[in-house]
């Protein structure tokens, strides 16, 4: 089994940052380490980590699996 991070449900932003993705947009940023088993938000979203930062357009939706996978899919 692999331990939850420290947040589940709808994890805080630890900022935002203003991305452009067609307008500049006020984009909220996620710690990925924060993300725990069950955590799930709405795109436009930005995931980082130590070695990646993930995108996530508008009109997707991340939600975090048991195994600490982000799963990104079309919703809001």
């Amino acid at each position: 089994a692999i331990p939850a991070a420290s947040a589940s449900g709808t994890p805080d932003p630890v900022r935002t940052r203003r991305v452009h993705l067609g307008e500049w947009l006020d984009v909220p940023i996620y710690s990925r380490a924060d993300l725990g088993a069950g955590a799930a938000f709405p795109g436009p979203a930005v995931v980082e980590q130590t070695d990646t930062t993930t995108l996530v357009p508008g009109g997707l939706s991340v939600d975090v699996d048991d195994d600490l996978n982000l799963v990104v899919e079309a919703g809001s």
